[in-house]
């Protein structure tokens, strides 16, 4: 006997989770009738049924097909949900084989037919946030500040190839790495290499500096430290920076530089005001008082929190019930609580004339 197998010649396109439906049209083209026909189809590996699984094998078979007779066997199959990145080839082939077919006869006596799945690969999507703090943020000089940064992933994928980059001011000194997060120096960037984070995964990084004691200035200054955070696939550029300003305090402040009078001799009834001038951007918890040359406390001019940068306040030569003071010799005396626990205190004198 002889045998004519087909299932269909074209290259079909399927998505992962698709249901394919296989159609299987064997001819009998001999004069005789075939006797014990078996026929048997096996499934690519991601490709399944209700019955078979991945890969497996269908068998039909028949006690006898006419002389000239056909018949169709059609069934459903299920690719993987989960196919591999690229294209991926589903081969499907079928053979049918009788017990008295002529052996010089089998060259149509196998099938087969394509199925073609295309995986993209989509980029992760995530939002990478980087935070920035320093404790104390006011030190004196050969004091030691703590920078302390924070990552974390908003998802909703993962990340990966993160890079955390500080670039140090050059006022500061690099002391050490902290909290087993050591990183890279480079050219004056600390660096750090994260390899993962999970959506909703955040990871600290710390380190120390130093306001150097060799450094040489007059007068309290601030500096801007900068942390950002980079990966190829970050969605929001707009959180991958923090900053965190500090203050360095040289250890003998010259208080005539940063804290001043507009007159040594005060005559109320010709100045109205005596201007006192604080010229420093590290104001925190200030306080500045009139007191009299025994220590007697005249006037509270201002008392708490103060926001940075130059200032100007003013006493009109009255006490704190508002009477006028007498003429004499009186101490302005300014004091900032520091955040480091230490007071920095500056005191001016100036003579009423009444």
């Amino acid at each position: 006997d002889s045998f004519a197998v087909s299932s269909g010649d074209t290259v079909w396109y399927v998505d992962a989770g698709e249901t394919l439906v296989y159609s299987i049209h064997v001819v009998n083209e001999d004069t005789v009738d075939a006797l014990d026909v078996l026929i048997e189809d096996l499934l690519p590996d991601s490709v399944r049924t209700a019955d078979v699984g991945f890969g497996g094998k269908l068998t039909w078979q028949m006690d006898r097909l006419a002389a000239r007779a056909e018949t169709l066997l059609t069934f459903l199959a299920t690719l993987a949900p989960d196919m591999p990145v690229g294209e991926n080839g589903l081969l499907n082939r079928v053979q049918v084989a009788a017990a008295n077919e002529d052996s010089t006869r089998l060259d149509d006596n196998t099938a087969s037919v394509s199925a073609l799945n295309v995986v993209v690969a989509l980029p992760p999507v995530y939002d990478l946030e980087v935070a920035k703090t320093a404790s104390p943020q006011t030190v004196f000089q050969g004091q030691d500040i703590t920078f302390a940064i924070e990552v974390i992933n908003q998802g909703p994928d993962a990340a990966s190839e993160i890079t955390v980059q500080d670039l140090l001011p050059d006022s500061l000194e690099f002391v050490a790495f902290a909290d087993g997060a050591v990183g890279s120096i480079e050219s004056g960037t600390l660096v750090w290499e994260i390899s993962t984070l999970l959506a909703g995964q955040a990871t600290s990084i710390s380190f120390t500096a130093r306001c150097p004691a060799s450094l040489e200035f007059s007068q309290p200054f601030s500096q801007t430290n900068i942390v950002t955070v980079s990966a190829p696939f970050d969605s929001n550029p707009d959180n991958d920076e923090a900053s965190v300003t500090v203050v360095c305090i040289p250890l003998f402040t010259n208080c005539e530089q940063i804290f001043v009078l507009n007159h040594n001799v005060f005559e109320p009834a010709r100045h109205v005001q005596l201007e006192i001038g604080v010229a420093v951007d590290f104001l925190n918890n200030v306080k500045i008082d009139v007191f009299d040359v025994t220590g007697y406390h005249i006037r509270s001019i201002v008392q708490g929190e103060v926001g940075s940068g130059p200032r100007t306040f003013f006493w009109d030569g009255a006490s704190d019930d508002l009477q006028p003071v007498g003429s004499g010799v009186y101490l302005i005396v300014f004091r900032d609580n520091l955040q480091n626990g230490r007071i920095l205190e500056c005191v001016q004198k100036v003579i009423v004339h009444r």
